[in-house]
């Protein structure tokens, strides 16, 4: 006589699972089918990770051209080639870090460029004398003339239809006027030439890596 099947499937965690076989064999005649799909899935899960990566890693170094002139003695060991993806990977990031900074800087540059080449310690030494240096800018339209006769105001640069200019205010007193404060550079203009320069260096050496 024949009968029906039932299908079952349980997830058993693995420290219990010789138990479970054995009581399942108790309960009569089991087919017991082991399944290995879970990790088969993980195993394939990496595979296609580590070919992402692998791919990725040959976009950034244009391996189609330079393979056209590389001899192949060997195939490379799986530890060399994962060797060489991380250095490939780390060497991106770096190029990727120091592009965002050559790009802050050009900003800085830009921000500090109608001012000068002037340092923060320039404008820190008029305090030895009682007062504070203050940057302030505005529209031509906004400037009002009165400003110099009212604070000890010192133009800076006038350009595109803006003022630039600088007041020395004593300890105490207050500048009311319709201007912009301006933060003053971290660098001066020639000390942030130069950090472009040693970053346009690294990116160089990066890229050849």
């Amino acid at each position: 006589m024949i009968t029906a099947m039932k299908k079952y499937s349980f997830l058993v965690y693995h420290g219990d699972y010789h138990d479970f076989l054995r009581n399942l064999g108790k309960l009569g005649v089991v087919h017991v089918i082991e399944r290995e799909d879970i990790n088969k899935e993980e195993s394939l899960k990496d595979d296609r990770e580590y070919l992402d990566r692998l791919d990725k890693a040959i976009g950034l170094l244009n391996l189609e051209k330079k393979v056209e002139k590389a001899e192949i003695s060997e195939v490379p060991k799986a530890d060399d080639v994962e060797r060489s993806i991380m250095e490939i990977e780390a060497t991106n990031e770096e190029i990727l870090h120091l592009n965002k900074r050559l790009e802050d800087v050009h900003k800085e540059i830009e921000r500090v460029l109608p001012w000068g080449d002037y340092d923060r310690e320039d404008l820190a030494k008029v305090k030895g004398a009682g007062y504070t240096a203050r940057l302030y800018q505005c529209t031509s339209n906004q400037f009002d003339p009165q400003w110099e006769e009212q604070y000890h105001l010192f133009m800076i640069n006038s350009e595109k239809g803006k003022k630039y200019f600088m007041i020395l205010e004593k300890e105490g007193e207050e500048t009311d006027i319709n201007a912009e404060i301006v933060e003053p550079g971290r660098k001066s203009l020639s000390g942030l030439k130069a950090e472009t320069r040693e970053i346009k260096k690294k990116l160089g050496e990066a890229e050849l890596k």
